[in-house]
């Protein structure tokens, strides 16, 4: 054999392994992120990153001391911000308003309210303070939602004693859905309150403030009392449409990226399996159709303004941004993909950038489809905690262990398609018609890598 031969023969074989190396090394980077990803997303604020301390030396007030009982305040109105009807306690306390919102008032059976605690005038925390405010009549019991000036997200803490709360509270926490609003006038701290096998009547919350940040001893504490037996239902007349369109909305997004997208990539996994050619066109198809689906279910929430209703809810959002990003850079790496012979494509882009195209292609698609199945996790949730009292199929589909269970069967299908196409069916030669970029794409000429 000649030398050229030789060589020619050891950049056929370099070709065959390197393939199998960069499949293999794909796949397990996409169950790397995935797993982080969509376990960070539900994660969502559940750590306690403060440094508490408990050096919050109490007096011997009893910080749940007794406060009025508040009749219902006739006042009852929807927000047009967020479709909710509020009855509104005003001045309960000199510089706090309270407000409730039922999510079913037909249900007596147990108590679950939106809650919101406005913090102005002598109560308002400043720009750098923060406030309390949650079911209990003490500190020896009482679980509270502590929002800070300074933009950090709300936490549910357990108050067991006069010190400064350590203990955060999670499952099966009677308060949930977190969120704090601040502006000059004030801070407000709204959750939704729940509490089983229990009759709403008169309920008793603490609350606490101080101008300095968290954590610290308040300056000012109490009780207040509220009857809210009788509170208008939650749902203004449009909740009908919203739980349409949040329905549409999640079940688009699980077709674009628990399905299309997925499948589209996992073309690139398969080639060896299918017709030469038919990987690619099957590969732009799906991204096509992917595409197409999560434009219009993003489409379905324009106009909407739900930041800072909670935490989970803003780490959607941000999920939501970082896959938006990231789809229009990959379709734009699809779009204006380099030749590899042949000249300059569309006239202006090299053939010597290919590597780098094909590499940022690579590297680009899983990271996606991981930060997309985050955002799909959490919007399940958001979708459960929002609509939890529906019984429309839609809600029953959309839940986090259906988005596990879904997100699992792709990942072991893809693992089985990569082994079967690896070691079940002969690498390709590929093409050597100079030609054969131009033509692959009419189907005039067949490659194995486009």
């Amino acid at each position: 054999m000649s030398a050229l031969g030789a060589r020619s023969a050891r950049r056929t074989r370099t070709r065959t392994r390197k393939p199998r190396w960069m499949t293999l090394a794909m796949l397990a980077l996409v169950c790397a992120l995935l797993a982080l990803a969509a376990s960070r997303g539900v994660a969502g604020d559940g750590g306690d990153d403060d440094d508490d301390d408990d050096d919050d030396d109490d007096d011997d007030d009893d910080h749940g001391s007794s406060g009025p009982a508040v009749t219902v305040n006739a006042a009852c109105a929807v927000d047009a911000t967020d479709g909710l009807t509020w009855c509104v306690y005003a001045n309960v306390v000199d510089g706090i308003d309270l407000a409730f919102s039922a999510i079913d008032s037909t249900d007596v059976s147990r108590v679950d309210h939106y809650v919101k605690a406005t913090f102005t005038g002598t109560k308002n925390p400043g720009s750098a303070g923060w406030a309390s405010f949650g079911p209990g009549a003490s500190m020896s019991s009482a679980v509270v939602s502590v929002g800070q000036a300074n933009g950090a997200s709300s936490k549910a803490y357990t108050l067991t004693s006069h010190a400064t709360p350590s203990t955060m509270c999670s499952a099966g926490c009677s308060i949930t859905e977190l969120a704090t609003t601040t502006d000059a006038s004030g801070m407000t701290l709204k959750f939704r309150y729940t509490k089983e096998n229990a009759t709403p009547g008169t309920e008793t919350f603490i609350w606490g403030m101080k101008t300095s940040a968290w954590p610290g001893k308040h300056s000012a504490f109490g009780t207040v009392s509220a009857d809210i037996t009788g509170i208008s239902t939650a749902s203004s007349g449009s909740s009908t449409s919203t739980l349409t369109r949040d329905v549409t909305h999640g079940v688009l997004m699980v077709m674009a990226w628990v399905i299309f997208m997925p499948g589209a990539s996992a073309m690139t996994l398969v080639k060896n399996a299918l017709p030469d050619g038919l990987w690619f066109k099957l590969h732009m198809l799906g991204a096509a159709i992917g595409s197409l689906i999560f434009a219009i279910a993003l489409g379905l929430l324009l106009g909407r303004e739900d930041h800072g209703e909670s935490s989970l809810l803003d780490t959607h959002y941000t999920l939501a941004l970082g896959t938006i990003g990231l789809w229009v850079a990959q379709i734009s790496l699809g779009v204006l993909r380099p030749n590899k012979t042949g000249g300059n494509r569309l006239g202006f882009i090299p053939t010597s950038l290919r590597p780098a195209w094909f590499l940022a292609h690579r590297v680009i698609g899983p990271i996606v489809i991981s930060i997309a199945a985050a955002a799909v996790v959490t919007g399940a949730k958001l979708i459960q905690d929002k609509h939890s009292a529906d019984s429309a199929i839609g809600i029953k589909f959309l839940t986090p262990d259906v988005m596990y269970a879904m997100y699992a069967t792709v990942v072991a299908v893809a693992l089985v398609g990569a082994g079967m196409n690896l070691y079940c069916f002969k690498q390709r030669r590929r093409s050597t018609n100079p030609s054969a970029p131009y033509l692959i794409e009419t189907g005039q000429t067949m490659s194995s890598d486009v």
